[in-house]
């Protein structure tokens, strides 16, 4: 039972018989004009995950749901993976990103290419804040650098946006390209963690906001393009 402030509704949830249950999601909707918006993100994903989705379930939820946008963000734990073979990669991701897409012929797809991350050599002491700051041309492998297949994961996800016809937001330009999450990382207050992988709160608040003011202002750019018959 879910408890609720006391002018909502309260929902009980009751099992038909008394075998194990188990709850995959669950949606609140009212009935009126609105922004439906489900965020599946799972821990350790890549592309794979997509592939190893039962497709009956999967076309049945996307048929009931009916999304306009269907977002996909992958590639960091691919990047970072130095066993990747970037052109079977590339058949993949264009291949697993497709079907999904036809089972939702109405969404448009915006892929997110994954964003800037670095990483040292596990035997480096700890590191320095400044001594050790992110230095792509330096040969010292205690610097911060990005991992090369992460570069080549960004250029597949690049090149099949645009054989595909889907929208590709660059993530790691709107970091600052190239030892972004580095200088997010001693930013003040810090907007990256000192793992040089992940954001911290207010680091994926702002690449939201970034995020949203690309998607508006191509929008608006559909719009006035469609205004002038061009």
């Amino acid at each position: 039972e879910i408890a609720t402030p006391r002018d909502a509704h309260r929902v009980r949830l009751a099992s038909l018989d008394e075998g194990p249950v188990r709850i995959i999601g669950w949606a609140v909707e009212r009935r009126g004009p609105g922004l439906i918006y489900e965020n599946h993100g799972t821990v350790g994903a890549t592309v794979a995950l997509l592939g190893r989705m039962r497709r009956q379930t999967l076309a049945a939820e996307l048929a009931d749901s009916r999304p306009q946008l269907i977002v996909f963000a992958f590639g960091t734990n691919e990047g970072f993976d130095d066993t990747l073979d970037p052109q079977q990669y590339a058949v993949d991701f264009r291949a697993r990103v497709a079907a999904l897409g036809q089972m939702a012929p109405g969404a448009a797809i915006l892929v997110l290419g994954p964003p800037d991350g670095n990483r040292r050599a596990r035997s480096c002491p700890p590191a320095d804040r400044q001594a050790m700051r992110c230095s792509p041309a330096s040969a010292d492998p205690c610097r911060w650098r990005e991992p090369p297949r992460l570069a080549a994961v960004r250029r597949v996800q690049r090149e099949a946006a645009k054989s595909a016809g889907w929208a590709f937001w660059d993530w790691s330009k709107a970091m600052g390209g190239t030892c972004g999450i580095d200088r997010l990382a001693v930013a003040d207050p810090p907007l990256a963690y000192p793992d040089h992988v992940h954001l911290t709160d207010l680091g994926y608040e702002e690449s939201a906001d970034v995020l949203y003011f690309d998607l508006m202002n191509a929008y608006a750019a559909w719009k006035r393009r469609g205004a002038s018959g061009s």
